[in-house]
């Protein structure tokens, strides 16, 4: 089996770009033209990837609460998805928190 790497660059480009372009979505990043068919346009998600099924327990990242992964209730990512396009501060301030998210210990990243 492919040893699994994470493109915790990309994943900091994204956010980042969406921390400071609140009005935009995760499929407006201009960074898509390099990265093309990356699962649900997220690079933890594709890092969790394998044939037909993500499996979530191997995301890289060490979310904030274990109950409150990107797609749990109440989680940063779901907050962030949920929160309008005219509230600049709040989607701003929590793409940068999903940007500044820590790698799990032993995650292979470039």
């Amino acid at each position: 089996m492919e040893e699994r790497v994470f493109n915790h660059s990309a994943h900091i480009a994204l956010w980042d770009w969406l921390a400071n372009n609140p009005f935009c979505s995760k499929e407006d990043w201009p960074g898509w033209k390099q990265s093309n068919d990356i699962a649900k346009n997220c690079f933890a998600c594709e890092f969790t990837w394998d044939s037909d099924f993500m499996f979530c327990n191997l995301c890289p990242l060490v979310w904030p609460s274990e109950s409150a992964k990107c797609l749990g209730d109440n989680s940063l990512f779901e907050e962030w998805e949920g929160t309008g396009f005219d509230e600049e501060g709040g989607r701003s301030y929590l793409a940068s928190i999903i940007r500044d998210i820590p790698v799990r210990p032993g995650v292979k990243c470039i």
